[in-house]
């Protein structure tokens, strides 16, 4: 018996890329170069491709061929794939995602150093207000605020006694920065006496130094100034203290009062005493008077 009386063969499969035979049921893709199968590339033994395509130049070529006549390629293997193919596939449809995403971060990078080296980088804009308020300045005009001038002494332009002994004992021998001068009274002890010191711009006073005598033998025998009472432009409450019976300059602390008029008060006195030179005096006497502070409109 012929083959041709064996009855019809069942229906094979060729694929239409490589023409290697598939099985029409053994899954979607040739096992050999990967191309998809479709229900056209189920045919008959007698429809079996006499040629292939060259999967890299798509020459055709005898289904014979291991080699493509055109360009050399292998035929029927999957490295050949044409692209189509390749397109449908999903392998390299990934790979095609990634070779996007890569090529965007490469742009960025780019971009973002051209601006460095040109250093132009776009503002970075906020939606959002700002809540601190900006910082306001008080109308009118603006002061320069001067440095402090620190304290220094302040020398007075008048200055009255309640009595003196006479023209060579005059207050205002107070004030010429001589110790072996004096100020004395009409021989009163210093009962009741004041000293008025005037000023012709008003000053803040800081302290006042005071030397009864600096002589030995002369302040042992003049009375000396123990108790006081000072008042700035007559108003209370006054500065009251007493100062040591010592023939050095001593510091009574006036606290930053202001004023232009500065009234020492006598309280009260060291008696005077005889010495082997004489008699005491009956006079209060002293040396010098020293203001520390500044003129007001310095503070």
């Amino acid at each position: 018996m012929s083959l041709d009386d064996a009855g019809p063969r069942p229906p094979v499969a060729f694929c239409r890329n490589c023409g290697t035979e598939v099985d029409p049921a053994g899954g979607k893709f040739c096992p050999t170069c990967g191309w998809t199968k479709t229900a056209a590339d189920e045919t008959s033994i007698e429809d079996a491709p006499t040629e292939v395509s060259c999967p890299v130049c798509w020459s055709p070529n005898p289904s014979t061929n291991r080699h493509c006549e055109q360009c050399a390629a292998r035929l029927g293997h999957s490295e050949f794939r044409s692209l189509v193919s390749r397109g449908r596939d999903p392998v390299w449809v990934g790979v095609g995602a990634v070779a996007v995403v890569l090529t965007l971060i490469v742009a960025f990078v780019v971009v973002a150093n051209g601006a460095s080296e040109t250093g132009v980088v776009p503002p970075i804009v906020s939606a959002e207000p700002d809540p601190t308020p900006a910082a306001t300045e008080a109308p009118g005009p603006r002061e320069d605020t001067a440095p402090v001038e620190p304290p220094g002494p302040l020398v007075p332009d008048g200055i009255e006694a309640s009595s003196e002994l006479s023209p060579d004992f005059a207050p205002g021998l107070m004030l010429d920065g001589d110790l072996t001068t004096a100020w004395n009274d009409a021989s009163l002890h210093g009962d009741g006496a004041t000293l008025t010191f005037r000023f012709a711009t008003p000053a803040t006073f800081d302290r006042l130094i005071i030397t009864n005598l600096s002589d030995p033998d002369r302040f042992i025998r003049n009375y000396r100034l123990r108790g006081y009472a000072i008042s700035i432009d007559g108003a209370p409450p006054a500065i009251v203290g007493e100062l040591q019976d010592t023939p050095a300059p001593q510091t009574i602390e006036l606290g930053g009062a202001q004023g232009s008029v500065v009234t020492l008060s006598v309280a009260s006195t060291f008696a005077s005493e005889a010495t082997d030179s004489g008699p005491g005096f009956e006079e209060l006497a002293i040396a010098e008077v020293e203001f520390i502070g500044r003129v007001s409109g310095e503070s």
